[in-house]
């Protein structure tokens, strides 16, 4: 049986958000994107999420030293997710890289794959983002996370299942 990877690739993200259903401790977390022509949504883990708050904001101040070439923006900074919210896929890897001659944000992002017998590298989606994208779903990203249980790190009352 021969086993397609499907390869998502949105040049002109027009929306782009991290979102959340549930309530805390059984949050399911979602990142969507929009272009013209679709929406792609992926489920991603709580860490994701953060981890795109925080490595996104780090990539943003690095790009404050550089000057911009031109902003393009497009669509709106809207955070509501939208339909569908079934996800394509589980994430497993998250990558942000930067295209500097078109002054684009690259976020990279990898099917989780349970079979290993199977040696299949899962499917990808790429979502090309401003930096003015990029730092307003940093923003979303973490108020999302934020919204949820405390971290039992934090609060030494709290136990959590595992």
């Amino acid at each position: 049986m021969i086993i397609m990877n499907e390869n998502i690739e949105l040049h002109f993200v027009t929306h782009i958000t991290v979102g959340a259903i549930g309530s805390p401790g059984q949050r399911v977390f979602l990142l969507q994107a929009s272009d013209a022509l679709r929406t792609v949504t992926l489920k991603i883990e709580k860490e994701h999420a953060q981890a795109i708050a925080e490595t996104g904001s780090g990539v943003i101040k690095t790009l404050e030293d550089f000057p911009e070439i031109e902003l393009i923006e497009t669509g709106t900074l809207d955070h509501n997710l939208r339909e569908p919210t079934s996800p394509l896929f589980t994430v497993q890897q998250v990558i942000l890289g930067y295209d500097g001659k078109r002054d684009r944000i690259m976020l990279e992002l990898h099917e989780l794959v349970e079979d290993e017998e199977t040696k299949e590298d899962g499917d990808t989606a790429r979502f090309w983002i401003s930096r003015m994208q990029l730092q307003s779903l940093c923003e979303q990203a973490s108020k999302i996370v934020g919204q949820g249980r405390p971290s039992p790190r934090l609060n030494s009352h709290h136990r959590y299942p595992i």
